[in-house]
């Protein structure tokens, strides 16, 4: 469950904190209060994607904070938190750890189930139909592993395709590739050669300086009668003749001697250096064009030497396809027909298998449509195979797509004696909502512990149906936390726990503010729901009606 929200700079939202109940959370409000704004910020704490526009204006970014309690074993307490800029850009935290926004999803988004008006429109598409009934089946897993087969048919297809395209431009691109791979071989090209010729270069520009220095440290410490190293020779002799006499002249013997053994290999290394300044114009005119070289190639190629190297690989093996060119072509129809095969009897495998899902699906979607107010209306998903209805039985393979060779649609029959039909082209606004809230319970009825919000779901419908409404809803809320935004009175009289959302002018700017009401302001709130204009007496006496009603029912 979500325990609290605590929301900062977030659209109209300036700073608000809520604290929901485990059970049936409603939010009421007048139209255009923001009461949508937290349904979005529960949905982005669920991993949903950030835009612009988040942030409230004159601050740079919006912070959601939301307390959660999962049950995994046991009870346990997940603080989670999203900062989102002025760029849509975001940054998400659990328990104060930065994570990525799939793991946030895997972590609080499996758990979240959101459904809004907005969703009404999606659920109305074949696509969103098909997912909706593998979600419910459990056979995800086993579809993404038919479209990871179907994608690389598809790349195959196109390679096969590209291949036989090239047929007659084979021989003049064999004699480009030929031409690009000599040049490149013929330059000999080595991985850090460039670096290595530029620090040479280098140290000839600067050949004077360096020398100069080398000698005159060699001449310090090695060259005439009074050099560095002979007077520290001369030191270690006279410690070393006295060291017997003293244990304390031990360690400045040996470090005397350590010195004088790096000053020995310090000459070699000094002489060596000043031997290696001998440059002779020839190589410097070999350096100078060989940098040339490596320049034009990396402009001509537009890559460094390792990518260069591996560009001539690459062409290696396309020139090595194209000289087997007639294998090559045999060798990818063959597999592309035996990919074809697997296609076709994973995806009537798939199939079979959704139609078994629709069965179940169907059942238990009118199960919860009994309990709002539909009477005799059935619903029915349709799981139809393309081949059966296109006659493609002699090549299936033409009916396949990224997801199967099914097209999944939700039939609907809201009345006894009627045909069933698409949901889409027949049921009302109403009707719609209803549908939506006995889907969204059926795909969840697995178990409890969900978080489920509506956002205005309830459109289109009044009077008994969202009394039904409201009941199914607090029904829910027995095991599962619901949270729900509404306009309907019927509905909010079935809150454990009640939000009012006001939009007020204050120090010049719009804000939104959220409060928790108690029985009178209750009262007065379903009053105003009710009321036409003002609020009435015989308002506030159907709110208590309302109220009453619903604690005799409870």
């Amino acid at each position: 469950m979500l325990r609290k929200l605590s929301i900062q700079n977030f659209v109209l939202i300036d700073s608000a904190s809520i604290e929901f109940c485990p059970n049936f959370n409603i939010l009421t409000g007048e139209t255009g209060g923001g009461k949508s704004v937290i349904a979005t910020a529960i949905s982005l704490l669920g991993g949903e994607r950030a835009k612009e526009g988040y942030v409230r204006k004159g601050f740079e970014k919006a912070i959601l904070e939301g307390e959660f309690e999962i049950s995994e074993g046991k009870d346990k307490q997940i603080f989670v938190k999203r900062e989102v800029d002025c760029n849509g850009k975001s940054r998400c935290f659990i328990d104060g750890e930065p994570v990525s926004i799939t793991v946030l999803r895997e972590k609080i988004g499996r758990i979240l189930c959101m459904a809004s008006q907005h969703e009404q429109i999606v659920l109305l598409g074949s696509d969103s139909a098909r997912e909706m009934l593998d979600d419910f089946g459990g056979i995800k897993e086993i579809v993404l592993k038919y479209r990871d087969l179907y994608k690389k048919w598809i790349d195959d297809r196109n390679r096969l395709l590209n291949l036989k395209n090239y047929e007659k431009e084979r021989e003049f691109r064999l004699e480009f590739l030929k031409s690009r791979i000599n040049e490149i071989k013929q330059a000999q090209l080595r991985a850090g050669e460039e670096e290595e010729i530029r620090s040479k270069l280098s140290i000839i520009k600067n050949h004077s300086r360096i020398a100069e220095a080398l000698t005159k440290a060699l001449n310090i410490l090695f060259e005439g009668e009074e050099n560095a190293y002979l007077k520290i020779s001369d030191a270690s002799r006279y410690i070393n003749n006295i060291c017997n006499l003293t244990e304390f002249l031990n360690e400045p013997a040996k470090i005397l001697s350590d010195v004088k053994s790096l000053m020995s290999d310090l000459e070699t290394y000094l002489r060596k250096a000043a031997d290696s300044m001998e440059f002779d114009e020839h190589s410097l005119n070999l350096m100078q064009e060989r940098l040339y070289l490596i320049e034009r190639l990396k402009k001509k190629y537009s890559a460094g030497i390792e990518e260069i190297i591996a560009i001539s690989k690459k062409m290696e093996e396309e020139m090595l396809a194209l000289d087997n060119y007639e294998d090559s072509v045999r060798d990818l129809e063959k597999e592309i027909s035996k990919i074809g095969e697997e296609l076709v009897e994973e995806a009537k495998k798939i199939s079979e298998e959704r139609k078994r899902v629709a069965t179940r699906f169907s059942r238990a979607v009118n199960k919860e449509i009994k309990e709002l107010g539909f009477g005799r209306a059935i619903f029915e998903a349709e799981v139809r195979a393309r081949d059966e209805e296109e006659g493609n039985e002699q090549n299936p393979l033409m009916v396949l797509d990224e997801w199967g060779m099914d097209d999944v649609d939700f039939l609907f029959k809201p009345n006894e004696g009627e045909i069933s039909a698409p949901l889409r082209r027949i049921a009302s606004g109403g009707e719609l909502s209803r549908v939506m809230l006995a889907i969204k319970v059926a795909m969840k009825s697995k178990g409890g512990g969900e978080i489920f919000v509506f956002d205005e779901i309830d459109s289109g419908i009044g009077g008994k149906v969202a009394g039904a409404v409201g009941k199914k809803l607090h029904t829910m809320a027995k095991s599962n936390q619901v949270i729900c935004i509404t306009h309907l009175p019927q509905i909010a009289a079935f809150a454990d726990r009640h939000f009012v959302v006001e939009k007020k002018f204050q120090g010049g700017r719009t804000i939104t503010l959220i409060r928790k009401i108690e029985e009178n302001e209750r009262v007065e709130e379903l009053a105003r729901m009710i009321s036409v204009e003002k609020v009435t007496g015989k308002g506030r006496d159907a709110a208590m009606e309302l109220i009453e009603g619903v604690r005799g029912k409870g």
